[in-house]
């Protein structure tokens, strides 16, 4: 058999109506031509990227059986076996790897074409392709999306959740329009540009032992580390670990960060998934490694930069190689680039201190029953583990209004509940300790007192 490079397009008349199928060719061994469409083209990849004619008819909402039938159609038509049968699944035969690849690049010279006709509209309708990672998808995407959504409401993004390594190789095949990525990139040499900073973190519990190795970040100008306490990595050589799947980057980091420390951590779970693993951190049934992104999802868990200065990664956006952009994806990406601080600067109030202490002081009116207590002649001082950054923002709230006064973890270099935090506030205000009444969110935070 041999796959054709060409597409051909047919013009059907269909009520009135003038339709376009697109259609790739295949002359078969008997000389006959075989012609496949961009649905076909779709199922080969869903049955090879699944592994599974079951799963794949799921993920194209599609019957099994007639799935099924259309590989057994489409391999009798070219003579060959294109997948072995198991039971665990299916996998490709030499035959077909061959139609896969050509599948791929059949689809991807569909996209171009597709995308230069779309472009003929001035962005009146059409789709790009957006791939993204899970976690970073789940916080970061929305609200650009909400964006090109208000820009061209008729333009479809179609969202592609794949790691970084993998979201490589679908640009490279041309499957995707553009893509974020973890930099430095391995398969993509250009037309990568730097998005964002984002950072590698322990997730744990507050309760976690883990814990009382933990020490405050000092933060400055030089140093705009958002998560406000770290931990060495040799003091968690006694704990438990979860961890990711080593064909994820977290997977692959953490395992690196291990040997770079010469530590071979206790590990019973090593091939979860990356919200499991965190999920599992947060509740204290073992240290995770996640992205510092992930704190919206876990605004109660303890987050812990990897010795003072964190494992940082670059972050970066890239359109797919050698190929035509669409004027959709282009604007896509500069949506990406131009509003991303501004985006982050939003996730970052809600995923730190600074947006929690803003829903925890006005939304719930805090601030009113402080102005009570002030005017019935109560002091008010606070004892607080806020960072620097936090500890600035928040000052412009009416709860700083009335307060007295307060000690702070990155004043003192330690945090709550060491007594030592206690202690400053009592000697710095003059406080007698059995006139004083302390209140706290955590009960652990009352093992200084």
């Amino acid at each position: 058999m041999i796959f054709s490079d060409a597409l051909i397009l047919f013009q059907t008349h269909y009520h009135g109506n003038i339709k376009y199928n697109i259609r790739a060719i295949i002359k078969t061994d008997n000389g006959g031509l075989f012609l496949m469409g961009v649905q076909d083209l779709n199922y080969l990849i869903a049955v090879y990227e699944e592994g599974s004619i079951s799963k794949a008819a799921d993920r194209l909402f599609m019957a099994q059986s007639s799935l099924s039938q259309f590989l057994s159609t489409l391999e009798h038509e070219l003579n060959t076996k294109l997948f072995i049968r198991t039971s665990r699944g299916v996998r490709p035969t030499e035959s077909g790897r061959i139609a896969i690849e050509y599948a791929y690049k059949r689809l991807s010279d569909y996209h171009k074409l597709r995308d230069e006709i779309q472009d003929t509209e001035n962005l009146k309708t059409g789709r790009v392709i957006m791939g993204v990672s899970t976690f970073r998808g789940t916080f970061l995407m929305p609200p650009v999306l909400r964006e090109f959504k208000k820009l061209y409401p008729n333009v479809h993004v179609i969202i592609i959740e794949e790691n970084s390594l993998m979201l490589e190789q679908m640009l490279q095949n041309g499957y995707i329009d553009l893509a974020i990525i973890v930099l430095p990139a391995e398969i993509l040499k250009a037309d990568v540009e730097s998005l964002m900073r984002d950072e590698i973190c322990i997730i744990t519990n507050a309760e976690h032992p883990v814990m009382k190795f933990a020490k405050p970040v000092k933060l400055s100008k030089h140093n705009k580390n958002s998560i406000s306490k770290y931990v060495n990595l040799l003091d968690t050589v006694n704990f438990e670990y979860v961890l990711s799947d080593y064909d994820t980057i977290l997977g692959r980091e953490s395992r690196k960060i291990f040997k770079e420390h010469n530590i071979i951590p206790k590990v019973y779970n090593d091939k979860l998934s990356a919200f499991f693993a965190a999920s599992m951190g947060a509740a204290g049934l073992g240290l995770a490694f996640t992205y510092s992104c992930a704190r919206y999802a876990y605004p109660e868990a303890e987050f812990l930069s990897l010795g003072h200065d964190g494992k940082i990664l670059e972050l970066g956006v890239s359109l797919a190689p050698g190929r035509y952009h669409s004027k959709a994806s282009i604007v896509l990406k500069e949506i990406l680039l131009k509003n991303y601080p501004q985006y982050a600067n939003k996730i970052d109030k809600i995923i730190t201190n600074i947006d929690y202490n803003y829903i925890l002081f006005e939304k719930y009116d805090t601030a009113q029953y402080l102005k009570q207590l002030k005017n019935e002649g109560y002091k008010i001082y606070l004892l607080s583990d806020l960072s620097l950054d936090s500890y600035n923002f928040n000052k412009k709230f009416d709860f700083f209004n009335y307060i007295d006064g307060g000690v702070y973890s990155f004043e003192v270099g330690s945090t709550k509940p060491n007594e030592i935090n206690y202690k400053t506030l009592l000697n710095k205000y003059s406080l007698i300790p059995n006139e004083t009444i302390f209140m706290v969110i955590r009960a652990m935070n009352s093992n200084g007192l």
